[in-house]
């Protein structure tokens, strides 16, 4: 049998031109090239496994920097609590000062006031007994004066009874009568006087 140009000879295997009755054997047809491939390619994979990688690290450090942000705020906070604890020893040792301070400043505050009271009573019977020794003095002096008139008053009358009773005696350029009234008078004005201001110095 001559061949044909450009035809090719069929194998002895091809299902097209194999014999019916003769027995073909066991073959594998490839899979299609536009299937998809089960394997997954070695780069692909391996890709997969970095960003994997990466991921856990990058969890792994956000937890370490958690961490020790937790940590640093806990130490801040300590410190902090530490600051806040001694400040409020100050503030209250400071607040104890003050309040001693303020008792002490009330207390010498009030003994001023009471010294001042002191003071201001003592100023006041000090003048009280300069006005009583000067009206003393003033009321000697007013007795002396009464005193002097009593005693004048009583020499005048007796005058009048020397002269009333002696003929040898006289009253040049009055009579013995007008003597009388005056004496009278002016003895009367004395006790009058004398009796008001007695009452006076009495009240």
């Amino acid at each position: 049998m001559t061949e044909q140009p450009g035809a090719t000879a069929p194998t002895p295997y091809d299902d097209q031109h194999a014999a019916p009755d003769a027995e073909a054997p066991a073959t594998y047809d490839a899979p299609p090239t536009d299937a998809p491939s089960t394997d997954v390619p070695a780069q692909p994979r391996r890709k997969h496994r970095v960003l994997r990688w990466i991921g856990w690290s990058s969890a792994s450090l956000g937890a370490l920097a958690l961490i020790g942000l937790c940590a640093y705020l806990v130490d801040v906070t300590s410190q902090w609590s530490d600051k806040v604890d001694e400040l409020t020893v100050i503030s209250t040792d400071l607040g104890q000062r003050v309040a001693d301070a303020e008792s002490s400043q009330a207390d010498a505050e009030a003994r001023m006031v009471a010294a001042q009271t002191e003071l201001d009573n003592a100023t006041s019977r000090i003048s009280d007994l300069a006005n009583e020794e000067a009206q003393a003095n003033d009321r000697e002096s007013v007795l002396i004066d009464y005193v002097d008139a009593m005693i004048s008053c009583a020499e005048s009358r007796q005058e009048l009874i020397d002269v009333l009773t002696d003929s040898r005696y006289f009253f040049p350029g009055k009579t013995s009568l007008q003597v009388e009234k005056e004496t009278t008078t002016y003895c009367n004005g004395v006790s009058s006087d004398f009796a008001t201001f007695k009452t006076e110095i009495e009240q």
